[in-house]
């Protein structure tokens, strides 16, 4: 007869994992190992945590890994604070990324380079979302560039406080810096598309 197991991490099991994923990120300044034992171990328990308070708690535990990587992109999306939301501002348009999903659906998500498993995924919605797994964009900036856009609320107590900028980049850091490296790929994507439309376009033939 089978025997079945059940593993749970002690709270100094997750300490040791933080502390070894901050060392791996500031010391040894290699981002890519901090991230994949980050999600391994650490991101995957956010989302089991029963109390709200422990999840957003637990939101920072890949800190070091994410600052790292705020700090290697010269180019991070836009985030504008205004009043009790944030608006998260995509480089790229909406009829881009509309385009992407159509055409290029893998170039809008991230894998593990081992697992080959996806950890996080931009896409188009009727409302707007952002967790560490992915970002749903649902509106478009209001000038010629069309660039989508995604609002999201801010707690009427962290507004008071003053602390709108930290609960932003709490709940959105891992978003965001996932988002720029979803769109550093998205260029290339985009021309492979119109390479391969322009290809197609000239072998359809018009009968007169």
């Amino acid at each position: 007869m089978d025997k079945k197991y059940t593993v749970e991490y002690l709270p100094l099991f997750e300490q040791d994992v933080r502390e070894i994923t901050d060392y791996i990120a500031d010391v040894l300044r290699n981002s890519a190992a901090a991230g994949r034992l980050c999600r391994r171990f650490l991101l995957p328990e956010v989302t089991r945590f029963a109390q709200p308070s422990m999840r957003y708690e637990s939101s920072t535990a890949c800190g070091s890994y994410y600052k790292n990587i705020f700090k290697e992109k010269s180019i991070m999306p836009k985030t504008t604070i205004a009043g009790n939301s944030y608006v998260i501002t995509s480089d790229v348009s909406m009829a881009d990324l509309e385009a992407v999903k159509k055409y290029r659906p893998a170039a809008l998500t991230l894998a593990d380079e081992e697992t080959k498993e996806t950890y996080f995924r931009v896409g188009i919605g009727n409302s707007s979302s952002v967790t560490d797994h992915g970002i749903s964009f649902s509106g478009v900036t209001n000038d010629d560039t069309k660039k989508a856009t995604a609002t999201m609320p801010i707690p009427a107590d962290a507004v008071q406080d003053g602390d709108a900028k930290e609960y932003v980049l709490d709940k959105a850091g891992v978003a965001l810096a996932n988002l720029a490296k979803v769109e550093a790929g998205i260029a290339t994507a985009l021309k492979d598309i119109k390479t391969e439309r322009d290809t197609i376009a000239a072998n359809i033939k018009v009968s007169v």
